[in-house]
Formats: structure tokens, sequence, C-alpha cells
């Protein structure tokens, strides 16, 4: 009876099956969407060669975490620090890209350092000045999947951009992104003064606790922790998994009858 029925209606029955295959097929995209997040958070952290992070604390996600800018020249005045740089991060449409993720730093940011340039050069090198349009690096996978290269102009959220240097960096993440310089990305995510976190260098690891003591005391909406600290709050891949587990256990499909 049930292979009859099946059979009996085969525009229904081929419908509902394409239906069941694309809903498991964005379940799996889901679900590695938030791994494949996940895992280049964990490595850009780590590789920040970073000792503290400053963020807002209990946000969904790094790009959804708000601190002022101006926290920064608070920061490096404080005689604990040696080094901190603010840093933003989102998605924008990137010509046939929907989703392409964008970060911004300043132009004497220490975390460029980690940005390996294979072609061109970077934000922080003086030639800079002199290029025509707003500069943008692309990283390696960006740049061969959307044929560009050193000199060839990039239209990103209706804005064009000059690509003057290419990247890699070892995560897939960033080398499937781009890096502007802080002012060119708080522009284009519509974020005005304001970071997404803090990176911080110590003159000494000892003097974690006074920072942190500061910290609270100065502003006590915002948190610091270590970058692994950090990465372990990231609750973007922890919010999918319930998302699966609803979307594989959902018994409310129609018979087919």
């Amino acid at each position: 009876m049930i292979f009859k029925n099946l059979f009996r209606r085969k525009g229904r029955t081929l419908l509902t099956i394409l239906g069941i295959a694309i809903g498991v097929a964005a379940i799996i995209s889901l679900g590695s969407l938030g791994k494949g997040l996940g895992t280049g958070y964990d490595s850009m952290l780590s590789n920040s060669k970073s000792d503290l992070i400053l963020s807002q604390p209990d946000s969904f996600d790094i790009s959804y975490s708000s601190v002022d800018e101006s926290i920064g020249d608070e920061l490096l005045a404080m005689p604990e620090v040696k080094s901190a740089s603010g840093m933003i991060q989102g998605f924008v449409q990137a010509e046939n890209v929907p989703y392409f993720f964008v970060f911004g730093y300043p132009d004497d940011s220490y975390i460029l350092n980690r940005f390996q340039i294979i072609e061109g050069f970077g934000l922080n090198d003086r030639r800079v000045d002199r290029v025509r349009g707003k500069p943008i690096l692309l990283g390696s996978a960006a740049a061969e999947s959307m044929k560009k290269s050193i000199n060839d102009t990039l239209r990103v959220t209706g804005s064009i951009y000059r690509v003057t240097g290419i990247f890699e960096t070892g995560n897939a993440l960033e080398d499937g992104g781009a890096v502007l310089g802080l002012a060119d990305a708080q522009d284009l995510l519509g974020k005005p003064r304001q970071v997404n976190l803090f990176y911080i260098q110590l003159k000494d690891y000892n003097l974690r606790q006074r920072l942190e003591t500061r910290v609270e005391r100065l502003w006590p909406n915002l948190q610091l922790s270590t970058s692994s600290e950090y990465s372990s709050q990231q609750i973007m891949d922890d919010s999918f998994q319930p998302m699966l587990a609803i979307g594989f256990n959902e018994k409310d499909v129609s018979p087919i009858s």
C-alpha cells in the first residue's frame, strides 16, 4: 500500500524527496559553517601573538562585540601595556560574492605582521599613500577565486577599492577574505569609531592581574581574557548544534498519501 501510494502520485513524491534533500543539505552546510568559523577564530586568535583580549562580554560572536575605539589610546598609556591594536570584522557583499569576510586594523597594528605579503605591499607600507583609491589586501584564496591581481579594483558593497597586496596566513577564514585600514572597514561596516576588540601585549605577563583590576574599574562593561579563553566563549559554533538537532529530529513532514 505504501509503495502504491508513492508511485500513484509521482509528482508529489518527487517534490517531497527534493524538499527533504534540500533541507538535509542546508543543515549540513550550516554545521560546516559553524565548525569553519570556530576553527578560523581559534587560529586567528591564537596566532595573534597577544597576551590578552579586551572585548564586550557575552557577545554572540566576535562581530557582535562593540568597544569604543578611543579606549585604545587609554590602553597604550597604561604602564602594563606594551602594545594594543583594535580590530573590526564582518561580512559584506563583494561583486559576485554575497558573504565576504573583511577585517580592519590600524595601519600601525602589530597584528599586520602576521599577514605575509606574497605580492604587492601591505597597509603599513609607505607606498599606500600613493595609491589611487582605497587600498585593500586580498587573501590568496580570495584573489584566486575572484581572479584579482595587484592594482585591480574590487567593488565591495558599493565602494571601489584598489588591490595593493595579496597575503597568506594559513587561516582559511582570513585567506578567503580581505584586510582594510581600520577607518575604511568602520565605514564599510557602518560602525564608526567602534572596534570589536582590542588585542593587547603586556610588558610582563605577571602584570595581568594589575591590568585586570584597572580595566574592571575603568570599564566595568568590558572583559579581559586570554586568546584561548576568548575563543572558548564564542558561542556561534555551539548555537548551531541545537539547530542541527532540531533539523534532524523534525517530525512535521507531511506524509505522502
